[in-house]
């Protein structure tokens, strides 16, 4: 077979550069030259493929950079960084039988900013024009920090202990069999290596600002407070605080955790309990009144990252008085035709655009 002249081209994909080999070939002088010219194209065509498979791979871990990109240099073609180069028929055939799925995760984004763009936009403006803040969260609101709540599906009970959650974090059960209930409590209560997600930094942000004057929450991993809020009501206490349970000393929630069975006090021998408020046990009185009064005088309160379903913190609700009631959850809440602004959306991801 003879090949009489051959003719190069390149397809510049970002950084990379693929080169198409593309032989004009004697076809009278072999019966498989034209079989022989199919396959360089389809070789070729195979390195392209990838190259931009690697190419999107990369991309996956930095959604945020290629979003800003692709924002800042519109093109019409799939893979960004100017692919005009390929075909469109190329890229159709290229997009369907390879990265279909990949795009599935940008696609649903795309769709959760524009089912939720206008509600967005609304909190914002809300936010820009009102001083007096209150902001009640819960458990939605760590769990984007990989705290889960062990009341939902996928939560705290693997099957590894013989009660329920709610029975072993009772007061009852707390006094009857305390070595199982800090076996559990250590296992699946403390989760020190958690950081403040967007929620969190952004209503730190808020209250410096001067527009938010208190956060009401119902979790206990202080993680309002590593992002810097000052004014945190704790409604449910918190385990980073313990306390011995004769002699009131303070112990940190490290002395706790790396405690062998029941901690006891180093000082009188008492056993040391994590300040946090058990199924049975009341709320502090103070905290609820410091709520009710911010509640009431409020003139947004933003309910975020809860269903509303715990009593009595949940009932604290009902004292607001205020001009916007806005509700922030991803599940349905009772307190959502009451509301003047309804997101059902992930309040991190809610947080993150205002």
């Amino acid at each position: 077979m003879q090949i009489n002249s051959r003719v190069y081209y390149n397809i510049y994909i970002g950084p990379y550069s693929i080169e198409l080999r593309f032989s004009f070939l004697k076809f009278s002088e072999s019966k498989y030259a034209y079989t022989f010219c199919i396959f360089l194209l389809t070789f070729s065509l195979k390195w392209i493929i990838f190259v931009l498979s690697a190419y999107h791979t990369f991309r996956q871990f930095l959604p945020d950079f290629f979003t800003h990109w692709q924002r800042l240099h519109p093109s019409p073609a799939y893979f960004g960084f100017g692919a005009k180069a390929l075909s469109e028929p190329l890229q159709r055939i290229i997009f369907d039988t390879h990265f279909n799925s990949a795009y599935k995760m940008q696609e649903r984004y795309g769709k959760f900013m524009d089912k939720n763009k206008d509600l967005i936009d609304e909190l914002r403006n809300i936010v820009m024009n009102y001083d007096n803040i209150v902001f009640f969260g819960g458990a939605g609101v760590s769990t984007e920090s990989g705290i889960p709540d062990f009341r939902s599906v996928d939560g705290l009970y693997h099957q590894q202990y013989d009660y329920p959650p709610e029975t072993i974090l009772s007061h009852t059960f707390y006094r009857r069999n305390p070595g199982e209930f800090f076996r559990f409590y250590r296992n699946k209560m403390l989760f020190l290596d958690a950081k403040p997600n967007a929620a969190h930094i952004k209503l730190a942000e808020l209250e410096a600002r001067g527009k938010l004057r208190a956060v009401i929450t119902q979790n206990i991993d202080g993680l309002h407070q590593a992002a810097g809020n000052r004014t945190v009501l704790e409604l449910h206490g918190s385990v980073l605080r313990n306390y011995c349970e004769k002699c009131g000393q303070f112990y940190d929630v490290h002395y706790v955790r790396n405690a062998a069975g029941v901690p006891e006090c180093e000082k009188c021998g008492g056993s040391v309990k994590p300040d946090v408020v058990l199924y049975e046990e009341g709320l502090d009185q103070k905290t609820i009144n410091a709520a009710v009064r911010y509640i009431h005088d409020a003139q947004v309160l933003i309910i975020g990252g809860t269903s509303l379903a715990v009593y009595p913190a949940a009932g604290l609700i009902d004292y607001f008085r205020g001009d916007k009631l806005v509700v922030i959850n991803k599940a349905p809440t009772p307190r959502d035709s009451h509301a003047d602004l309804l997101i059902q959306a992930p309040i991190g991801e809610v947080f993150g655009q205002i």
